[in-house]
């Protein structure tokens, strides 16, 4: 779940994983725009690690703001050609440096369909062999509506699945986050959120049984997460750009409304439940028994992560489909 790095020392890997154009990118962007403003309480600070990072984010996040006042019509961030990383220290406040590193692998959707190995391919399975955590992107209009018409071609279920049990096959603990993405229509109401909950178990329901019959036990949950919050998907038109495509449409969810993202803390906030766990209960040295691990880091920093992942949802759309011992609240 960790590993050591001499220059970011303490590491966790997570994948970005999903087909192109179901929201990944944004999904980054919006979890780390809105981190301090749920975590910040419980003194745990994230901050981006390389200057490259903070550069994309930024040109991301006004993208996503543009969108989400209906300045423009692309739905969020464009996709990108190549794998990139992010880099993001996570940390308690007033410290001199992080105490950790977070490595975020944003993998191109195109390269999912991609039959002739390359040095990007390498770096996809490098990516799922070293991440104990992958967060699965969902695009929700896609599975939805018109029956789940598009759902194949867009969200290609079962192209992903095999992607998850080839990164289980090598072993090791892992917690797979399917994380529903443009669903503000859906969670709008209590019976939509459960239509969409029930869609994306349907859908995906080998992919969660093949998590459920890893070789090393390993877990998978569910969040929805509304990446812009303003906006609603409204319809699917032809794509001009595209001959024989169609393209989906949002609207502002009223007048006026704003940049508003909603519970992109939660698929952080199982990832760090999840692998803290796993550090804590992983097969200790002699010399790591004498005391736990937090004591070469830094305990204010244990305290801040338990009281962040107290607060995991598991209603309305949140829900664990299959249970891990690793999904319980750090001791």
């Amino acid at each position: 779940m960790f590993i050591r790095d001499e220059t970011l020392g303490r590491v966790m890997d997570i994948t970005m994983l999903g087909p192109r154009g179901v929201g990944k990118t944004s999904l980054l962007v919006s979890l780390y725009d809105q981190f301090q403003g749920v975590a910040g309480s419980g003194g745990l600070v994230m901050t981006a690690s390389d200057a490259t990072t903070r550069a994309e984010l930024q040109s991301y996040r006004e993208s996503l703001r543009r969108f989400a006042m209906g300045v423009t019509r692309d739905p969020g961030i464009g996709g990108n050609a190549r794998v990139r990383s992010h880099l993001f220290g996570l940390g308690t406040a007033g410290r001199a440096k992080p105490q950790m590193t977070l490595r975020f692998t944003d993998i191109p959707g195109g390269l999912l369909t991609q039959t002739t190995p390359d040095a990007e391919t390498a770096i996809l399975d490098r990516a799922l062999k070293d991440s104990g955590v992958i967060f699965l992107a969902v695009d929700s209009p896609s599975l939805m509506e018109r029956n789940g018409q598009y759902n194949e071609e867009t969200n290609k279920p079962e192209l992903v699945t095999d992607f998850v049990r080839d990164a289980l096959a090598i072993g090791g603990n892992r917690l797979v986050v399917l994380v529903p993405l443009k669903c503000e229509k859906y969670v709008a109401s209590a019976g939509g959120t459960r239509e969409l909950a029930a869609a994306v178990r349907e859908s995906y329901q080998q992919l969660i049984k093949t998590v459920g019959q890893a070789l090393m036990p390993s877990a998978a949950v569910l969040t929805v997460v509304q990446t812009v919050g303003s906006m609603r998907f409204s319809r699917f038109e032809p794509d001009a750009d595209n001959a024989g495509q169609t393209r989906e449409v949002f609207r502002l969810s009223r007048l006026g409304a704003r940049y508003s993202p909603q519970d992109t803390d939660q698929p952080l906030r199982w990832m760090l439940r999840f692998a803290v766990n796993a550090y804590k209960n992983r097969g200790k040295t002699v010399g790591e028994r004498i005391g736990d691990w937090w004591t070469d880091a830094d305990v204010p920093l244990n305290q801040a992560l338990r009281t962040f992942g107290a607060d995991c949802k598991l209603e309305d759309g949140f829900e664990v489909l299959v249970n891990h011992a690793y999904l319980g609240l750090p001791s």
